[in-house]
């Protein structure tokens, strides 16, 4: 097989996979609103034998979000609040043996913006 088959197969498949997303992404859409102050909650789902960079990654990008504080050029605020949320608020053990602690449960609801 050569080089060129290869990477036309491969990219006549992406085009195949991306068909249903592409189709979807025109349907119906939800506007998400913002709180009017304060910053946006974001629930890290995550359960016994969870992948470490599968939750460890996404909360690095979050934790690091800033934006500036209306009225106060030189002040930044956090943009996002981060809580880790599992089926239990209990110590889990994620993979490489690391222990992880979910702040909330699936019942529980997360502090709302005030």
């Amino acid at each position: 097989m050569k080089r060129k088959d290869v990477i036309v197969g491969g990219l006549s498949g992406l085009a195949v996979m991306s068909k249903p997303a592409a189709a979807w992404a025109q349907g119906p859409r939800a506007d998400l609103t913002p709180p009017k102050r304060g910053p946006i909650t974001v629930a890290v789902v995550v359960g016994n034998g969870a992948t470490v960079i599968d939750f460890a990654g996404p909360w690095e990008v979050f934790q690091d979000a800033i934006v500036a504080n209306p009225g106060k050029p030189n002040d930044q605020q956090a943009a996002f609040e981060i809580a880790m949320i599992s089926d239990k608020a209990a110590p889990l053990e994620a993979t490489g043996g690391m222990i992880i602690q979910p702040r909330f449960n699936y019942e529980q609801r997360l502090r709302a913006p005030t």
